[in-house]
């Protein structure tokens, strides 16, 4: 079963815990997570920030390996949707064939669209509400994260050549086949990152458009992980020095501004998954503390700002 948490920046918790549904009612269906499946359960809030969006199994709780049940119209893969004022939707569906393996990703543009990912066959797009898909792309074929920016569908992928970071997926939201992904000019493109969810932002007046770039990579810190802080001129993007001195590789991260500073919450790669706040304060180094650890046989997996 899945759950999810509304907390504070401090991690005091705001409100009760929102079980989502474990059996089909009505046009819903149930939304389970893997247990075992570390890379599962990412969180995205949609372009517009009115929906919180993810992609999970229509399995009960206790089904063994959901992933292995290939998708289709009576067991699809399930896309949540989760307005501002707490309605959560499992109605949408996704039954092609090319989106079986793990489940692990979705996000949407304004809560009309859904695009979804997984361990293999690219990219889906779904309309709200119906059960089907229109595969818009194929390559990279493996993805951790799917994120909304500025009018932009983005995602992130690892160990697929040529894609290593974070890429464009065609331009805006796109809705039909054979879309072309587009590494972000300057980011890894070969092996060795291990990305994870990102978030972006506008924070130069002399760049038009996103221009700042926060990466969870799930290595260690000695070996280039964490969180990784990459800004655009224009023309390309660079890693900045930016080292955050945590003690262990992170998967889930969002973030905000706040009094001119960036914050970001982050969720670890431990067995006993922690939740970190981190705060971009123009240094090279910035403070961090942590807020949260999982108890025995639970995980946190993504992490999102509230839709609005």
């Amino acid at each position: 079963p899945a759950f999810l948490e509304q907390r504070d920046a401090y991690g005091t918790p705001v409100g009760p815990v929102v079980a989502l549904p474990v059996a089909a009612s009505g046009g819903q269906r149930a939304f389970t997570l893997s247990g075992t499946d570390v890379n599962g359960g990412r969180l995205s809030r949609s372009n517009d920030g009115k929906y919180v969006v993810a992609l999970g199994y229509s399995q009960v709780p206790g089904t063994a390996t959901p992933y292995s049940v290939l998708p289709s119209a009576s067991a699809p893969r399930v896309v949540l949707r989760v307005s501002s004022t707490g309605v959560v939707d499992t109605s949408t569906g996704i039954s092609l064939a090319s989106a079986s393996g793990n489940a692990r990703t979705a996000v949407s543009n304004n809560g009309t669209g859904m695009w979804a990912a997984g361990s293999v066959g690219g990219i889906t797009y779904v309309p709200f509400g119906t059960t089907g898909g229109v595969q818009i792309s194929t390559t990279p074929a493996l993805l951790y994260s799917l994120q909304a920016f500025g009018g932009q569908l983005y995602g992130s992928s690892y160990g697929v050549t040529g894609f290593a970071s974070v890429f464009k997926v065609g331009t805006g939201f796109p809705t039909t086949a054979t879309q072309t992904c587009t590494t972000l000019t300057g980011l890894p493109t070969a092996s060795g990152p291990n990305p994870y969810e990102f978030v972006m932002f506008d924070r130069s007046s002399s760049v038009p458009g996103l221009d700042t770039l926060y990466l969870a990579d799930a290595r260690a810190a000695t070996t280039g992980g964490v969180i990784q802080k990459w800004t655009f001129n224009g023309t390309t993007w660079t890693r900045a020095t930016f080292t955050v001195g945590l003690p262990v590789g992170v998967r889930g991260l969002t973030g905000w501004v706040y009094q001119g500073k960036v914050q970001l919450i982050a969720t670890s790669t431990d067995t006993l998954t922690k939740v970190f706040w981190v705060e971009d304060d123009g240094t090279t180094a910035p403070p961090y503390s942590m807020l949260l650890q999982a108890s025995a046989n639970t995980a946190y997996r993504g992490v999102s700002v509230v839709p609005r």
